[in-house]
């Protein structure tokens, strides 16, 4: 969601504003982290920064674009629950940690994810999205 618009930038211009860059630009959440992340060339290296930080500190969650990754993740969430061992891998971390947040699963539960709306997903990233909870990397020449 975080890619799908801004105030100043509608669904689509983020990936395609990195793009005519000259890169590519994607993200992944595990246990204890959520990255966000560009590659490009160097020359370009402040449009990707200014693009990178414009889709994280404001993101605006277009409540169609909600509606859409809501559906994608459900699927992504049906094909774990298909897969033995990402099936495995949850019951392992589920009683490995049995006490600690890594019991739970990074993608979340179905039946609870599908009560989330625009707004939880909001105040969750405005309370937790926050300066002290980031890092910033730059890599190259």
């Amino acid at each position: 969601m975080i890619f799908k618009g801004t105030p100043t930038r509608k669904p689509g211009d983020i990936t395609r504003e990195i793009n005519e860059a000259g890169g590519r630009i994607n993200a992944y959440t595990s246990l204890d982290r959520t990255v966000f992340h560009t590659d490009l060339p160097s020359r370009n290296w402040e449009t990707g920064l200014n693009i990178l930080f414009d889709a994280v500190m404001h993101a605006s969650f277009p409540e169609e674009e909600c509606r859409k990754e809501k559906d994608v993740i459900l699927r992504e969430m049906a094909m774990c629950a298909d897969d033995p061992d990402r099936v495995l891998n949850e019951k392992m971390w589920g009683t490995a940690f049995s006490v600690h947040p890594y019991r739970f699963p990074v993608i979340g539960y179905a039946d609870i994810f599908r009560n989330v709306t625009r707004e939880d997903l909001a105040r969750f990233f405005q309370r937790h999205y926050v300066s002290d909870n980031m890092s910033v990397v730059v890599a190259g020449d």
